[in-house]
């Protein structure tokens, strides 16, 4: 079932600058991440504009979407903020309005930019991986684990 992003994972993924990484697998489920700048948020969707299209990237969308298997972004900003959200491919485009519509767009930033599809990816899960609310997760979840040195500090 989707989850709706909050405003702050919006403005990450719509952050060129900010640093965007695709995981995806294979048939023989082998993994392959890949730094994406061009995943944002767009009209109630997480888009992937795809620039090979003969990719293993894309390759492995495809793989994802016949077969209803998860993909997984990690964005960061410049803040070191970071989330961690895990999606499933739900639409590809590679013609008609939707594809033309970003073909254009891509087109005007770079005449030798190409674009093989466009993929929506539906976000199932949403995970702050900031370390510092991974920390006061795992703090939570495991109140006992402590290094002797924590505690010997503390007394």
């Amino acid at each position: 079932m989707a989850v709706k992003l909050n405003e702050e994972v919006i403005g990450a993924l719509n952050n060129r600058e900010n640093i965007k990484v695709l995981a995806t697998v294979d048939k023989q489920g082998l993994p392959h991440a890949a730094f994406k700048e061009n995943i944002f948020f767009d009209n109630d969707k997480i888009i992937l504009l795809e620039l090979i299209e003969t990719s293993q990237t894309n390759s492995n969308m495809v793989h994802s979407i016949w077969f209803n298997k998860p993909v997984s972004i990690s964005v960061k900003d410049g803040k070191n903020n970071s989330w961690h959200i895990r999606g499933l491919p739900k639409k590809t485009h590679i013609a008609g309005p939707v594809y033309e519509k970003y073909y254009v767009q891509e087109a005007e930033k770079n005449p030798e930019i190409d674009l093989g599809a466009v993929w929506e990816i539906e976000p199932l899960e949403v995970k702050n991986q900031t370390f510092s609310a991974v920390l006061a997760e795992e703090r939570a979840r495991h109140p006992y684990l402590y290094h002797l040195d924590k505690i010997a500090k503390s007394d």
